[in-house]
């Protein structure tokens, strides 16, 4: 996958949408068990609810990448 590009689709409802790659890597797994149970990405998104598992590429961690307490900073503005 290239960081920005498609690599999977989430569906709800009343649409479906492509999720982008955070990073350049190579998919290493993918959660199954979304197909089953796809409220975990609402209810348990840092456990159970896990989309996919990406290798790192060489160019590593984008430095622009934001982990949890960052992201919520972020969208609190």
């Amino acid at each position: 996958v290239s960081a920005g590009s498609p690599c999977g689709e989430i569906e709800s409802v009343k649409a479906t949408s492509e999720f982008l790659s955070v990073a350049d890597g190579k998919v290493t797994a993918v959660n199954s068990e979304l197909a089953d149970h796809p409220e975990w990405i609402n209810q348990d998104a840092y456990g159970k609810g896990w989309m996919v598992q990406i290798e790192l590429g060489s160019a590593g961690v984008p430095a622009t990448l934001m982990d949890a307490e960052a992201y919520a900073r972020h969208v609190a503005g």
